[in-house]
């Protein structure tokens, strides 16, 4: 992916969007209103994955025949995770 491009393209495109002045004041506009949407649509999606994670993973749970070896296999989990963290801090 060419980031630098990208980044290189969008200001050089706003730069002549400043120089239309009035002209270039719908396109700027445009992009503004754009972006409070996006955001609003990404705080929507932020606001409720966590209950959709959640009944993805009750829906997996509820499939299991022994639920305490899941329980289990999460403890290891959250143990290695609590680790890897403490070895993360200490380093």
């Amino acid at each position: 992916m060419n980031i630098l491009g990208l980044v290189v393209f969008s200001i050089i495109f706003g730069g002549v969007l400043r120089k239309l002045g009035p002209e270039g004041e719908l396109l700027i506009h445009f992009f503004n209103s754009f972006n409070d949407a996006t955001m609003v649509l990404v705080s929507w999606i932020m606001w409720y994955a966590p209950v959709g994670i959640l009944f993805l993973v009750a829906s997996q749970i509820a499939k299991m025949q022994d639920v305490g070896k899941f329980f289990i296999s999460l403890g290891k989990y959250i143990l290695c995770c609590l680790l890897g963290h403490a070895i993360h801090g200490i380093l």
